[in-house]
């Protein structure tokens, strides 16, 4: 139960803010422009934040999109007072989604904006209680960054690994997935992991699921989500215990845009787990959240 009179405590949601063009599925229908990127992980974290928490986004923004993207947090009620992006000179990133089927996207991307440095993060983060990090782009962050960021801070860190799994050379090509270099490094620096069930095959070489939960500290909480099907959730609540399946029988699903539906999970998933809320009962309503964005009919 959250206490409304509790002191404010501040969630940091890092991620690119992409500008998404996205050819839909069925063939045919027109492509559409709209923000995407950590703009539908901010949308669901404003409506499953519960006070005294309260919301700052952590993105980097271009000129020729800053009026609108002022525009967007001005529609997230539980962003906290003075909660802005970050001025780029540089453009906002370009994201081209082509849908294939409704499982099946091919994305290339126009990420011009470079990495957080720690000089520009840490003192962001300084004032957070907790941070939401989602890999967009998958340049948001270089190892060496994130393991200064991890020694430097105490709170809970939530990841999607998201577009960290995907290749990077050729902006005018669709990304593949690859196991990141130094994969176990990365997951060391996160408290609770997410990917889908594709990326988390990508770690088999290393010994599967059991060294992928091996690496994340306590209290080791890892997602893999699964479309249609649901999510797993494999938490340990003490060193000494056996891992424990969680699976939620997922809604019924009537898919309409299969687009943010990974994003709207992890941030109602993060969330409510800074609610306190039991791990069976976070995972059951982020997937009613995911399940509830894909049957929103897309904005024109």
């Amino acid at each position: 139960m959250s206490d409304p009179k509790a002191p404010e405590r501040r969630l940091g949601a890092l991620g690119a803010l992409v500008w998404d063009t996205i050819h839909p599925w069925p063939p045919g229908a027109p492509p559409r422009q709209t923000w995407g990127g950590i703009a539908h992980a901010l949308r669901a974290l404003s409506a499953a934040l519960q006070p005294p928490w309260r919301l700052v986004p952590l993105a980097w923004v271009g000129p020729e999109r800053a009026a609108e993207a002022a525009h967007l947090l001005r529609g997230l009620p539980a962003c906290a007072p003075g909660a802005a992006f970050a001025p780029s000179p540089l453009p906002t990133n370009q994201v081209t989604l082509r849908y294939y089927s409704p499982d099946e996207r091919h994305e290339s991307q126009l990420a011009l904006i470079p990495p957080w440095t720690p000089e520009d993060l840490l003192p962001r983060v300084a004032a957070l209680d907790a941070l939401y990090i989602n890999f967009l782009s998958g340049l948001e962050l270089e190892l060496p960054t994130l393991e200064t960021l991890r020694a430097a801070f105490p709170g809970f860190i939530y990841a999607d690994l998201h577009s960290l799994t995907l290749t990077r050379e050729r902006p005018d090509l669709p990304r593949a997935l690859r196991l990141p270099p130094d994969a176990l490094r990365w997951l060391a620096c996160f408290d609770a992991v997410q990917a889908n069930a594709a990326e988390a095959a990508l770690f088999e070489p290393l010994g599967g699921l059991p060294h992928l939960q091996a690496a994340l500290p306590p209290p080791r909480l890892l997602a893999i989500t699964r479309g249609a099907q649901g999510a797993t959730r494999y938490p340990r609540d003490a060193p000494n215990q056996p891992w424990r399946l969680l699976r939620a029988a997922p809604p019924q699903v009537v898919l309409c845009d299969p687009t943010g539906c990974g994003d709207t999970f992890g941030a109602t998933l993060c969330a409510h787990l800074l609610a306190s809320t039991p791990l069976e009962d976070a995972l059951r309503v982020a997937q009613e959240a995911a399940a509830a964005k894909a049957a929103t009919p897309p904005a024109a």
